[in-house]
């Protein structure tokens, strides 16, 4: 599934961009990339968080069993934390929603200009230029709000930080 991160950049040539079918490829290769991205953070994110259920619910079985050594318990209580920290860095769990919310508009996008639907209804010359600008919309819409959801979160942060210090 490697080759659907490439298919996007190869199509940016002035020359192909004029042609629907040659843009309707492009939707195509954004709308296999965004549903990529977005099984594959779902699949971290519930993997790790499956791996985290597990061994904090192993804790209390590795203490009552008396031939196991406390270390084993101290060593899973340590791989949770260590996993939740995981989680909390890679920001899987926001990735997906952004990637799949991202995919499914543009596929919605895609289905409405392709059957003349929704806003593009009207017969008009200018259905296809809507189309593009629509796209081009829900793709730059996508790094936005990431963006915002990385500033906002980096001021949690810094707000966070300053009450502790203001209670001290």
């Amino acid at each position: 599934m490697g080759n659907c991160c490439d298919d996007i950049t190869k199509y940016y040539l002035k020359e192909k961009l004029n042609k629907e079918s040659d843009y309707y490829e492009i939707v195509s290769s954004y709308i296999k990339f965004y549903h990529y991205r977005a099984k594959l953070n779902r699949l971290f994110f519930y993997g790790m968080g499956i791996l985290k259920i597990f061994l904090l619910t192993s804790i209390p079985v590795l203490q009552v069993n008396s031939s196991l050594s406390p270390e084993w318990a101290t060593g899973a209580s340590a791989l949770s934390l260590a996993l939740d920290g995981i989680i909390s860095l890679t920001r899987v769990q926001e990735k997906w929603q952004l990637y799949r919310n991202t995919n499914n508009s543009l596929m919605q996008e895609q289905r409405e200009y392709m059957t003349k639907t929704g806003k593009y209804t009207i017969e008009n010359s200018n259905s296809f230029a809507l189309y593009v600008e629509n796209i081009e919309n829900i793709i730059n819409n996508e790094a936005k709000k990431w963006s915002s959801t990385v500033k906002d979160n980096k001021q949690e942060s810094t707000e966070n930080k300053t009450s502790k210090t203001d209670s001290d």
